[in-house]
Formats: C-alpha cells, structure tokens, sequence
C-alpha cells in the first residue's frame, strides 16, 4: 500500500483539495481552511481565463512597481547631488502607488469577474498617462537644466 505524505511545506503552501461534484458556492460558515491563498471557483465559461488574465496583468504591474523602486534606488544611491536623491525619492514613490494601484486593481477586478460583469478601468488609465507624462517631462526639464549648467 502505498503511503500519501504532505506536501513540502504544506503549512506555508496549502494544496488545494478539488472534491469532484461538490457544490463551489459557500457561505462564510463554510469556508475553506486555505481560502486565504486559493479559492475554489466554478469554472464556466471563460471564468477561468479571465482569473488568469488578471492574474498575469497583476504581476505585469508589480514587476513594473517594482523595477521603478529599484530604480529610485539605484538613481539614489550611486549618483551624486540633491538633485538624485530627489530624483530616486520620486521613482521609489512611483512605484509605491503603482504597487498600490497593483493591489486595488486586482481585487477590484476579481469581485467584478465574481459578480458576472466587468469594471472598465478609464480612471486608473487616465491617473498612470498623467503620472508617466508628468514624470516624462520633469525628466526632460532636469536634463535641460543640468545641460545648461544651471544645476550641477
């Protein structure tokens, strides 16, 4: 007979234990023990993909807050001048709102998909053009300044 042993780190990584036939919907008495990290959805439909599509586009944003706080680092770090820590101070506080904004949309858009309907993002669109050409021209302005010899 063979003997079934728990996964490696099974308290840190729970399995998801799919009962074929059992009804998905659950009120809150009847969660799961791992709902925390996985949830158990019915798959109709495009339920699935849309999950995961949204699950990619999170993890595009966070690589992408992410690279911009590493980059303020980086900027701050290893250049020399007011001007750079200020600089790096600004990337790293683009990407703490992109992280954020990470977050909200995520969540946003999965209680969206769960409801059957979909949230168009006009708003969050509009905010990261603005911020992306914001920071594109003080950008622009900085090297400018800094060619002309107004700041060193």
């Amino acid at each position: 007979m063979l003997e079934t042993r728990k996964p490696f780190l099974s308290w840190l990584f729970p399995v998801p234990r799919f009962k074929p036939g059992a009804d998905i919907a659950r009120n809150d008495e009847q969660k799961s023990e791992g709902e925390f990290w996985y949830r158990d959805v019915k798959n109709a439909g495009s339920t699935a993909r849309d999950h995961l599509a949204n699950e990619r586009t999170f993890l595009a944003w966070l690589r992408t807050g992410l690279s911009s706080v590493g980059l303020g680092l980086v900027i701050a770090k290893f250049t020399a001048g007011t001007s750079s820590i200020v600089g790096g101070a600004l990337f790293i506080c683009v990407g703490l709102l992109l992280l954020y904004y990470t977050g909200w949309r995520y969540f946003t858009v999965e209680a969206a998909l769960e409801e059957g309907r979909f949230a168009v993002n006009k708003g969050g669109v509009c905010a990261t053009l603005c911020l992306a050409a914001t920071i594109a021209v003080a950008c622009f302005v900085f090297v400018a300044l800094q060619t002309a010899g107004v700041i060193t």
